[in-house]
């Protein structure tokens, strides 16, 4: 669950799963007399588990290896998840994290935004090293996928005007070829 605090002075209104009114009383140790007023927004989210994650991740688009690598583990990790192997905490907070951050704003599928995953954003780091941060700097992520989600929605267009031959689809390297040529495009 996720929970948020708002003061009432702000005049704050948003609809919400449930909200809950609280008052502080004076503080014992506090000298002056003060008390809090507010609420709490208690908004429950669906969890996913690891395995649902990854599974939407794939069928969007991303490859194994480059889950495992954001997640930091190695693909033989990320095959385990998807058997139904046992996942660390702090494996499936990132990931949660990372499938979050991925899904908001979203103007096409991921395996268009992915084209342009190694394209450098914001001063000069692309999101593919944004993801391999120890620690996710969420707002620089956010930033970054604000400049790349128009691209990869008019790579979706082009390739909707524009869709490969036959032998161009049956040949995954060729495939793989094209997406690597056109994703140098503005």
């Amino acid at each position: 669950m996720e929970v948020k605090v708002h003061d009432l002075k702000a005049g704050y209104t948003a609809p919400v799963a449930c909200t809950i009114t609280f008052i502080f009383g004076p503080q014992m140790w506090n000298k002056h007399r003060t008390a809090y007023k507010g609420t709490v927004e208690v908004i429950p989210r669906p969890s996913l588990s690891s395995q649902e994650i990854v599974v939407q991740l794939r069928e969007d688009g991303i490859p194994i290896a480059v889950i495992a690598e954001v997640a930091g583990v190695e693909r033989k990790s990320v095959y385990a998840w998807l058997s139904g192997g046992a996942v660390k905490t702090h494996n499936q907070e990132r990931l949660e994290k990372v499938y979050s951050l991925l899904n908001e704003n979203k103007l096409t599928s991921l395996r268009h935004l992915y084209r342009f995953w190694s394209r450098s954003t914001i001063r000069d780091r692309s999101l593919a090293s944004m993801f391999q941060d120890k620690v996710l700097d969420e707002n620089s992520i956010r930033n970054a996928l604000i400049k790349l989600w128009p691209l990869a929605k008019k790579e979706e267009v082009r390739e909707s005007l524009y869709p490969a031959n036959s032998s161009i689809k049956s040949n995954s390297f060729l495939q793989d070829f094209r997406e690597v040529t056109t994703s140098n495009d503005d």
